[in-house]
């Protein structure tokens, strides 16, 4: 009997390891290009209820990935929400630092002026721009981006 509560124990640790598994750049790039996926689908994505919405990001996240890198939906919704935040609030740095932008500044100089804007308004750096450079001109983010932007602008100004 002892046996078996060993195995027991060996599963459920297993478990939990895998369920904290860290988020390498490529997941993160791959869970945001499936749900642009989804939210550009003209056909079905604007219809779908949430459960489905999910069940979709997770099935074509999965299909992209190793055997060994399988999310499940409640961890990709958790994360996706975790940092869509944050990545509006730098698109809002972003926002305000084109809008001030002197004639001829690179992509290279306004990156750097708003992850500067972010991290005097955040106190702390930006990490996720493999994530915001992947949203940044989709039709589906700008447009649920926007209304939450914009009180940070009006903030920074």
């Amino acid at each position: 009997m002892s046996i078996n509560v060993s195995l027991l124990q060996i599963s459920v640790e297993t478990n939990r390891t895998a369920k904290r598994r860290h988020w390498s750049h490529e997941e993160e790039v791959r869970l945001a290009s499936a749900w642009l996926n989804n939210s550009n689908d003209s056909i079905q994505g604007n219809g779908k209820k949430g459960d489905t919405f999910w069940k979709d990001i997770t099935a074509e996240f999965n299909s992209n990935a190793p055997a060994d890198r399988q999310r499940d939906t409640n961890q990709l919704k958790i994360h996706w929400s975790r940092l869509k935040t944050v990545i509006n609030d730098f698109n809002g740095c972003w926002t305000q630092a084109t809008r001030v932008n002197k004639s001829g500044a690179s992509d290279d100089q306004l990156m750097d002026e708003s992850l500067k804007l972010f991290e005097v308004r955040f106190k702390k750096p930006f990490t996720l721009i493999h994530w915001w450079r992947t949203l940044k001109n989709q039709p589906s983010w700008r447009k649920k981006s926007s209304n939450h932007m914009f009180p940070y602008l009006l903030m920074m100004t």
